[in-house]
């Protein structure tokens, strides 16, 4: 009879089989687990990047409306400097004999020598 030298008892070598299996069992898991994870964070950062584009949305038609609002105030502030010009010629009056209104000068005549 011959023996041979590596000889290995066969339950070892199933003992060896049911800790691969069950080490891939607990692999298998853990990637299940880490890939669900990574797609809640991609429908996450997805969600984020939708509310970011909404943000600039948001953005772009507040500086619209911004504009047209500085608009608004460009020609309020004109009619607010017309009206005062006009006031202020309204002011600037005397009242002659007769009673009629005459108009001031901003600037005094000249003398003449």
């Amino acid at each position: 009879m011959t023996e041979n030298a590596f000889a290995v008892h066969p339950y070892l070598i199933y003992a060896g089989i049911s800790f691969f299996f069950l080490f891939l069992l607990v692999m298998l898991g853990a990637i299940l687990r880490v890939s669900f994870q990574v797609g809640k964070i991609d429908g996450r950062l997805s969600g984020l990047e939708t509310a970011v584009a909404e943000l600039r949305q948001d953005n772009a038609s507040i500086r619209q409306e911004m504009n047209a609002l500085r608009e608004q105030v460009a020609e309020i502030r004109g009619m607010l400097r017309a009206s005062h010009d006009r006031i202020d010629l309204v002011m600037r009056h005397r009242h002659d004999e007769t009673g009629a209104i005459v108009l001031t000068p901003t600037e005094p005549a000249p003398v003449a020598d």
